[in-house]
């Protein structure tokens, strides 16, 4: 595909991701070979350096997702509805994207999926562990199988989807890409 495909990528692009090309036997990534993100704790709260909100807007903010920023202190996710809520709650955890410890995604269902990263980290695995076994998954199934929420699963697997990790194989079905 280097030069016959879709894309057209350098050399050096090619070789690290073409086995062929990068000497290595098998296509398929060993899982304890792949980076693992990040593990940092999570520290709920505003700042001064804010970007140009003022204490004053953040305070409000802060009180207005007062719930929202427990249950993610609980959680460590949460599932927003609205682009509004997302930038509020991204506004109070700006420190925490910054470092990288809270992460998030908007879906292709419209909704926003928060996580810090270690419950990320942890379903990531889980996830993949249970598509390298077999066929295409749905969230249902997957969520059954590792012992995780329904909505963390959706989270996590929009998230994977953007890292390239996974490709939805079919509507609602979900193979990791080996």
């Amino acid at each position: 595909y280097r030069d016959s495909g879709i894309y057209r990528i350098s050399e050096d692009a090619y070789s690290i991701v073409s086995p062929r090309h990068s000497g290595s036997e098998s296509a398929s990534p060993n899982l304890e070979k792949r980076p693992a993100a990040p593990q940092h704790s999570v520290r709920i709260g505003y700042n001064n350096s804010t970007g140009g909100s003022s204490p004053a807007d953040l305070k409000g903010l802060a009180e207005a997702h007062a719930k929202r920023i427990e249950e993610f202190s609980k959680k460590g996710f949460l599932m927003l509805e609205s682009e509004e809520h997302a930038k509020g709650i991204s506004l109070l955890l700006k420190r925490q994207i910054k470092e990288g410890s809270v992460l998030g995604q908007r879906g292709f269902d419209s909704k926003y999926y928060v996580f810090a990263v270690p419950l990320y980290s942890e379903a990531r695995l889980k996830i993949i562990s249970h598509l390298e076994k077999g066929e295409p998954s749905t969230i249902s199934a997957i969520s059954r199988a590792v012992g995780i929420e329904q909505d963390i699963c959706r989270g996590a697997l929009n998230i994977m989807l953007e890292e390239g990790d996974i490709i939805e194989k079919a509507k609602g079905r979900y193979e990791y890409i080996r």
